[in-house]
């Protein structure tokens, strides 16, 4: 069966009596809002009555073991049935005396009329006394079946309350695993874009270090190339050191060709003025004995 939860216009849910388009009592705030309107007629077990008088095939409440009919029906008809058999009982037994007293009357037996009608008359009244036991236990039995049906009406009205929290419940529950798969689908998203990332900086990494290798073989080879210009650098240092001393040594020997050459200028200047001297004609010739024996 479906339960009813429409929302009027000021917010509040219709009563669910069956047929009730009325708005429920305001509530107090706490626990769970009314279901009904103002109506004292209008509760639970009310409701539930007056549903099964609008579904006639609906089958809940109690039922009689054997045949699936409720237990007040049952004993009703059980009740109905023993007063029908008592008052055809009644009937036939009156029926009865009645044709024996007419009888006996003809016959002029009195006494056996009379006889015969307190046996009758005493089998009638066992006959009702056990109608009227059984139509007592029949009341019993309705009464208790009534309130069987009362409390499996609360008893229905608690599980369709149960049933509209269990909804609600349920409502509540497909929300927040909706959002959480939303939470989920926006975690794998970040996931999979710090993946990217990662996997960019990865290789990013991987081409650093790939260039510092080749720096690194740089450096090696240009520190290779300052030691060798550093060892040649020494050696055209120790050559210029070398000519510089030869220059040295040259420069002496060149200060001293200088010297043995002014020297030797020198004595050819004498040379000359002498060779002037003794080849100039005049009386003023004069000879030396070293200038003889040089000649």
């Amino acid at each position: 069966m479906t339960l009813r939860n429409e929302t009027g216009l000021d917010g509040r849910s219709t009563c669910r009596f069956p047929g009730c388009t009325r708005a429920t009592e305001p509530g107090d705030g706490r626990g769970r809002p009314p279901a009904y309107c103002d109506d004292p007629a209008h509760n639970r077990a009310a409701a539930y009555r007056a549903r099964r008088g609008a579904e006639p095939g609906d089958q809940q409440g109690s039922k009689s073991e054997g045949t699936g009919e409720p237990a007040v029906v049952v004993v009703r008809e059980r009740a109905a049935t023993l007063v029908e058999r008592f008052e055809a009982a009644a009937m036939a037994m009156a029926a009865t005396a009645t044709g024996v007293v007419e009888e006996l009357r003809t016959l002029g037996e009195v006494a056996a009329v009379e006889v015969e009608l307190e046996s009758v008359t005493a089998a009638a009244e066992q006959r009702a006394a056990q109608a009227r036991s059984d139509a007592a236990e029949a009341e019993r039995r309705r009464r208790r079946a009534e309130a069987a049906a009362a409390e499996a009406d609360q008893l229905r009205a608690d599980a369709e309350a149960a049933a509209e929290e269990a909804l609600t419940a349920e409502q509540h529950a497909r929300s927040a695993a909706l959002a959480a798969e939303r939470e989920a689908t926006r975690a794998h998203e970040d996931v999979e874009r710090l993946a990217a990332n990662v996997a960019a900086l990865t290789h990013e990494r991987d081409a650093a270090l790939a260039q510092a290798r080749r720096l690194a073989d740089d450096l090696t080879a240009a520190q290779a190339l300052v030691d060798q210009a550093r060892g040649e650098r020494e050696r055209m240092c120790a050559d210029m050191d070398e000519r510089e001393r030869r220059i040295l040594d040259l420069e002496a020997e060149r200060a001293a060709a200088r010297q043995e050459v002014t020297a030797l200028a020198a004595r050819l200047d004498e040379v000359r003025a002498l060779y002037a001297t003794l080849n100039s004609p005049g009386p003023h010739r004069t000879t030396r004995p070293d200038q003889g024996e040089h000649a």
